[in-house]
């Protein structure tokens, strides 16, 4: 993402402290910005993201909207181009982000703040602004237009970091990866537009940009609106596979001649698991437990599928030379595994020793998660992401012999899905697009499931017994809990940090969840979220797999940034294990 949405949501947010409403609002000096560099643009194009500083622009009150269609009046404020209502991002006394109306034809555009309050209405000074067909500016993660770029693996949505940044874990790009650059004020589209219209489907900028990373140019895959925010562009390249390393790479998108804020990206390179190595490391990221011989553990990595019959103790490699995403093992017969990766999804039946490619009628892109039908486990569902308008959820009644395409009211991009054990018509899946759904019909059709939750969820867990109570977690809000079926969430934060990366429930005792955070090891609740208590004696704080065993829920794998850990005992107490 995927640290992912909720991480790129803050930087669209504004920086400004409440005060007081005063009468009459003011534009500052110089305070209509490009929104991503922060700069005086010199120019605005047509659907760029803006920012206004001043004074007395809103009610008094502080107001933030990323829903599909944004609103025209926010915390009492409009911001009017020309006459037009500017589409609104967020508004305060002393900022206002919006989206530069798409509509507008001139070369010059003409800039007032509207506030309506209980003393009245009233209307800025206006200030003028040249319009132009390209304002390229990149978000940063510090929100002042230089430093670490908003730039996301393509693979797997987690954000590129460099080492000692506090809203994200150190996570370089790897030359010859594909990776998210987010930026605003890249021009027209192929396809029409509105504004304060999300994009539902890839739309790509009628321009493709050029871009350069750490001086040498990069591979344009994509370069169009996100399917998020109106106005918030993304450009997918590959990382020149010449790219050099370091913290602090430059990255500049070039366009019409213009030029970008100048960003930083951090590159570093990651060993990949060989045949006959240890599974633990850096590289897991998915591990489940054989559910009737519980000596048996798969791991998937960057490199492939890994086996262990001795409980983690030592590893084979049971497929090679894909990254795997996602792993889901016959519940019935758990002789048949199936893989999720970077390259369709692979089916062994005879306990990970061959493996056959099962993606015939899938047209998405990374198999990110997999849920199998207990009670027929013919059927499984998989969920993907990264193909554009082609990805999203899949279904196949015949073992992974054919799939057939389930987005019937689900927007693309699957994170992360889960399957209710006691009544297997019930999924839930969250995208990187608009949030979770449901589908109570196996797939038929789904349903937005997102009030109260505000956030785009890389972990979900259903109640094995109760498939109403579902938790989700995200890299930057924390624990959701619902009891309703995702009527309504609540957040379930009490006693654990904001950067969820997992989610267990415990089998036989759904109140019992475990988390994996990105920043503070595993987290255990007994009491169904209310309150939460670290247990990471003898294991590392950055969680990138974890596994319970379903025959004794005890049993507990979790795989670090630093090694692969097994607890016997609940979480209590942890061993590092996996050396061969």
């Amino acid at each position: 993402m995927r640290s992912s949405t909720s991480l790129l949501f803050v930087i669209l947010s504004g920086l400004s402290a409440p005060e007081a409403f005063a009468q009459g609002p003011q534009i500052a000096a110089g305070g209509v910005l490009n929104a991503a560099s922060l700069a005086a643009p010199g120019v605005l194009a047509p659907g760029v993201i803006l920012s206004v500083f001043g004074t007395s622009l809103s009610d008094g009150t502080t107001a933030m909207d990323l829903s599909t269609q944004l609103p025209t009046r926010l915390a009492g404020a409009r911001l009017l181009v020309n006459g037009i209502a500017a589409p609104l991002i967020y508004a305060s006394p002393k900022q206002i982000n919006a989206q530069f109306p798409v509509e507008l034809a001139a070369t010059t555009a003409v800039i007032q703040v509207e506030v309506q309050s209980a003393n009245g209405t009233f209307t800025s000074p206006s200030v003028n602004v040249s319009v132009a067909s390209y304002s390229p500016g990149l978000f940063t993660l510090d929100q002042n237009g230089s430093g670490p770029g908003t730039i996301f693996r393509a693979s797997d949505f987690s954000a590129i970091c460099p080492p000692g940044r506090h809203e994200c874990t150190a996570n370089p790009a790897i030359p010859g990866e594909v990776v998210t650059i987010y930026m605003t004020g890249l021009g027209t589209l192929t396809r029409l537009w509105s504004s304060g219209q999300a994009a539902q489907t890839a739309t790509p900028t009628v321009v493709a940009p050029l871009v350069t990373i750490g001086g040498i140019q990069a591979q344009v895959l994509f370069s169009g609106l996100a399917s998020s925010v109106a106005g918030l562009y993304q450009v997918d390249v590959i990382v020149p596979p010449n790219a050099p390393t370091g913290d602090s790479l430059p990255v500049i998108v070039t366009i019409g001649e213009l030029t970008s804020n100048p960003v930083t990206i951090s590159i570093g390179t990651v060993p990949v698991p060989k045949p006959g190595e240890s599974a633990s490391g850096e590289n897991i990221n998915v591990l489940v437990v054989d559910p009737i011989n519980h000596y048996t553990v798969y791991a998937g990595t960057d490199g492939g599928v890994f086996k262990s019959t001795n409980g983690g103790a030592s590893w084979t490699v049971a497929k090679g030379g894909i990254y795997v995403f996602a792993l889901a093992i016959d519940p019935v017969n758990p002789a048949t595994v199936y893989a999720g990766s970077n390259n369709g999804v692979f089916k062994s039946t005879n306990r990970g020793e061959i493996w056959i490619p099962v993606s015939g009628g899938m047209t998405g892109g990374d198999v990110s998660s997999l849920a199998i039908d207990r009670s027929n486990p013919a059927i499984v569902y998989v969920g993907t992401h990264g193909g554009g308008q082609l990805d999203g959820a899949y279904k196949s009644t015949d073992g992974g012999s054919t799939w057939t395409a389930i987005k019937n009211g689900q927007p693309r991009g699957v994170s992360a899905m889960t399957i209710s054990p006691s009544n297997p018509n019930i999924l839930y899946a969250s995208t990187n697009a608009t949030g979770t759904f449901k589908t109570t019909d196996g797939g038929a059709s789904w349903g937005a499931v997102n009030s109260g939750l505000g956030i785009f969820a890389v972990a979900l867990a259903i109640d094995p017994v109760n498939p109403d109570i579902v938790y989700a977690g995200s890299y930057g809000s924390g624990v959701f809990k619902t009891t309703n079926g995702g009527a309504n969430w609540s957040p379930a934060n009490s006693g654990i940090g904001n950067a969820i990366h997992l989610l267990v429930v415990d089998p036989l005792n759904p109140a019992t969840v475990y988390a994996g955070t990105t920043n503070g090891g595993v987290f255990k609740t007994s009491d169904g979220g209310a309150s939460w208590t670290q247990t990471n004696s003898g294991s590392s704080a950055n969680v990138s797999a974890l596994a319970i065993d379903p025959i004794n829920p005890a049993t507990l794998y979790v795989a670090t940034k630093t090694g692969f850990f097994k607890s016997a005992d609940g979480g209590t107490n942890w061993q590092p294990i996996g050396s061969n």
